[in-house]
Protein backbone atom coordinates (compact mmCIF):
# COMPACT_ATOMS: atom_id res chain seq x y z
CA UNK A 1 0.00 0.00 0.00
CA UNK A 2 3.10 2.46 1.07
CA UNK A 3 4.85 1.72 -2.02
CA UNK A 4 1.51 2.44 -4.60
CA UNK A 5 1.04 5.61 -2.78
CA UNK A 6 4.09 7.34 -3.13
CA UNK A 7 4.25 7.18 -6.70
CA UNK A 8 7.24 8.43 -8.93
CA UNK A 9 8.01 11.35 -6.48
CA UNK A 10 6.47 10.33 -3.71
CA UNK A 11 3.83 11.98 -1.01
CA UNK A 12 6.95 14.28 1.02
CA UNK A 13 8.40 13.83 4.19
CA UNK A 14 6.40 13.47 6.90
CA UNK A 15 3.26 12.99 5.49
CA UNK A 16 3.60 9.20 5.91
CA UNK A 17 0.06 7.39 6.62
CA UNK A 18 0.96 3.72 6.16
CA UNK A 19 4.37 4.38 7.89
CA UNK A 20 2.75 5.41 11.46
CA UNK A 21 0.42 2.62 11.03
CA UNK A 22 2.84 -0.55 10.79
CA UNK A 23 4.44 -1.77 13.73
CA UNK A 24 8.39 -2.12 12.24
CA UNK A 25 8.43 1.01 9.83
CA UNK A 26 11.44 1.55 10.75
CA UNK A 27 13.11 -1.48 10.66
CA UNK A 28 11.72 -4.75 8.26
CA UNK A 29 9.61 -1.88 5.79
CA UNK A 30 11.80 1.09 5.88
CA UNK A 31 12.08 0.60 1.84
CA UNK A 32 8.49 0.89 1.41
CA UNK A 33 8.05 4.11 3.61
CA UNK A 34 11.36 5.60 1.79
CA UNK A 35 8.92 4.74 -1.37
CA UNK A 36 6.06 6.24 0.07
CA UNK A 37 7.73 9.55 1.12
CA UNK A 38 10.18 9.99 -1.29
CA UNK A 39 8.94 7.99 -4.42
CA UNK A 40 10.26 5.74 -6.81
CA UNK A 41 12.98 7.90 -7.64
CA UNK A 42 14.57 7.18 -4.31
CA UNK A 43 13.91 3.84 -4.82
CA UNK A 44 16.06 3.69 -8.16
CA UNK A 45 18.73 5.38 -6.17
CA UNK A 46 18.91 3.33 -3.10
CA UNK A 47 18.98 0.44 -5.33
CA UNK A 48 22.04 2.17 -7.40
CA UNK A 49 23.81 2.72 -4.25
CA UNK A 50 24.19 -0.72 -3.35
CA UNK A 51 24.88 -1.57 -6.76
CA UNK A 52 27.80 0.79 -6.90
CA UNK A 53 29.19 -0.39 -4.13
CA UNK A 54 29.21 -4.22 -5.29
CA UNK A 55 30.83 -3.43 -8.22
CA UNK A 56 33.51 -1.28 -5.91
CA UNK A 57 33.77 -4.84 -3.96
CA UNK A 58 34.34 -6.56 -7.00
CA UNK A 59 36.79 -4.30 -8.49
CA UNK A 60 38.76 -4.28 -5.06
CA UNK A 61 38.45 -8.18 -5.04
CA UNK A 62 39.73 -8.25 -8.88
CA UNK A 63 43.11 -6.31 -8.09
CA UNK A 64 43.42 -8.84 -4.81
CA UNK A 65 47.27 -10.76 -5.48
CA UNK A 66 45.75 -13.38 -3.13
CA UNK A 67 42.59 -15.11 -3.70
CA UNK A 68 41.73 -14.51 0.56
CA UNK A 69 41.14 -11.45 0.04
CA UNK A 70 39.61 -10.97 -2.88
CA UNK A 71 37.16 -14.17 -1.89
CA UNK A 72 36.38 -11.77 0.96
CA UNK A 73 35.23 -8.95 -0.47
CA UNK A 74 33.46 -10.62 -3.30
CA UNK A 75 31.61 -12.10 -0.32
CA UNK A 76 30.70 -9.17 2.13
CA UNK A 77 29.45 -7.22 -1.36
CA UNK A 78 27.64 -10.14 -2.41
CA UNK A 79 26.13 -10.87 1.00
CA UNK A 80 25.22 -6.93 1.24
CA UNK A 81 23.54 -6.66 -2.71
CA UNK A 82 21.52 -10.05 -1.65
CA UNK A 83 20.40 -8.92 1.81
CA UNK A 84 19.23 -5.23 0.34
CA UNK A 85 17.64 -7.42 -2.38
CA UNK A 86 15.70 -9.39 -0.31
CA UNK A 87 14.85 -6.69 2.19
CA UNK A 88 13.58 -4.63 -0.92
CA UNK A 89 11.68 -7.75 -2.30
CA UNK A 90 9.97 -8.11 1.34
CA UNK A 91 9.08 -4.08 1.19
CA UNK A 92 7.15 -4.57 -2.26
CA UNK A 93 5.83 -7.82 -1.61
CA UNK A 94 7.41 -9.85 -4.15
CA UNK A 95 8.81 -12.30 -1.23
CA UNK A 96 7.36 -13.11 2.09
CA UNK A 97 8.46 -11.12 5.31
CA UNK A 98 11.62 -12.83 6.24
CA UNK A 99 12.92 -10.22 8.99
CA UNK A 100 16.43 -8.94 6.89
CA UNK A 101 17.26 -5.35 7.51
CA UNK A 102 18.11 -2.88 4.39
CA UNK A 103 22.06 -2.50 4.92
CA UNK A 104 23.26 0.32 6.29
CA UNK A 105 19.65 1.95 6.49
CA UNK A 106 17.52 0.08 8.69
CA UNK A 107 17.27 0.28 12.66
CA UNK A 108 19.43 -2.74 14.20
CA UNK A 109 22.39 -2.75 16.33
CA UNK A 110 23.88 -6.09 15.42
CA UNK A 111 23.17 -6.05 11.47
CA UNK A 112 25.29 -2.00 11.40
CA UNK A 113 28.01 -3.89 13.97
CA UNK A 114 28.26 -6.74 11.00
CA UNK A 115 27.68 -4.17 8.36
CA UNK A 116 31.03 -2.15 10.07
CA UNK A 117 32.71 -5.21 10.41
CA UNK A 118 32.57 -5.68 6.71
CA UNK A 119 33.07 -2.58 5.65
CA UNK A 120 36.29 -2.58 7.76
CA UNK A 121 37.55 -5.96 5.80
CA UNK A 122 36.76 -4.40 2.61
CA UNK A 123 38.61 -1.18 3.49
CA UNK A 124 41.80 -3.41 4.80
CA UNK A 125 42.02 -5.29 1.57
CA UNK A 126 41.81 -2.54 -0.44
CA UNK A 127 44.54 -0.36 1.71
CA UNK A 128 46.60 -3.66 1.28
CA UNK A 129 45.95 -3.59 -2.71
CA UNK A 130 47.63 -0.24 -2.69
CA UNK A 131 50.56 -1.22 -0.50
CA UNK A 132 51.19 -4.01 -2.90
CA UNK A 133 50.98 -2.17 -5.77
CA UNK A 134 53.52 0.52 -4.57
CA UNK A 135 55.75 -2.11 -3.45
CA UNK A 136 55.76 -3.59 -7.18
CA UNK A 137 56.46 0.34 -8.18
CA UNK A 138 59.50 0.75 -6.24
CA UNK A 139 60.80 -2.69 -7.30
CA UNK A 140 60.15 -1.49 -10.48
CA UNK A 141 61.96 1.98 -10.26
CA UNK A 142 65.26 -0.01 -7.71
CA UNK A 143 66.17 -2.48 -10.40
CA UNK A 144 68.92 -2.03 -12.91
CA UNK A 145 68.22 -2.76 -16.36
CA UNK A 146 71.91 -2.52 -17.57
CA UNK A 147 72.77 -4.94 -14.67
CA UNK A 148 70.14 -8.07 -15.86
CA UNK A 149 68.15 -6.91 -12.51
CA UNK A 150 64.42 -7.05 -13.27
CA UNK A 151 61.91 -6.77 -10.10
CA UNK A 152 62.28 -10.02 -9.52
CA UNK A 153 65.90 -10.66 -9.72
CA UNK A 154 66.33 -7.99 -7.63
CA UNK A 155 64.08 -9.49 -5.04
CA UNK A 156 65.37 -12.80 -4.84
CA UNK A 157 69.22 -11.28 -4.50
CA UNK A 158 67.90 -9.46 -1.82
CA UNK A 159 66.33 -12.33 -0.28
CA UNK A 160 69.48 -14.08 -0.69
CA UNK A 161 71.29 -11.37 0.99
CA UNK A 162 69.06 -11.43 4.00
CA UNK A 163 69.43 -15.26 4.63
CA UNK A 164 73.17 -14.99 4.50
CA UNK A 165 73.49 -12.24 7.28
Amino acid sequence: MAVARGGLFGTGIGTTIHGRLATQAYNDFIFSFIIEEKGLIAAIFIFSLYALFFFRCIRIASHCKGTFGGMCVAGIGTLVLVQALINMSVAVSLLPVTGQPLPFISYGGSAYLCMGCGLGIIQAVAADNKKQARIAQQAERTADPEKGETPETDSQNKQQTNEKS
